[in-house]
């Protein structure tokens, strides 16, 4: 039950450190892939991809990986 406890603390600070609009367009995209076809899944997964690549977030990511340090992510 403390091991439930302590992984599920564990798990949301992990979330929690993520970046949110990212995960905002995953859930999004995931929702979706039941109702479209293969053809429309992959182009709204090409433009969702587009739009995350120009967020400050992506910037921000790529900046810390090449310092080697833990990115602080906005929602940018």
């Amino acid at each position: 039950d403390s091991d439930f406890k302590i992984n599920s603390i564990k798990l949301a600070d992990t979330i929690a450190a993520m970046p949110t609009k990212g995960l905002g367009y995953t859930k999004k995209l995931l929702s979706q892939t039941f109702n479209n076809s293969l053809e429309d899944q992959l182009s709204l997964e090409a433009k969702t991809q587009a739009l995350s690549a120009n967020s400050e977030d992506h910037k921000e990511g790529i900046q810390a990986f090449l310092e080697k340090r833990t990115p602080q992510f906005t929602g940018k």
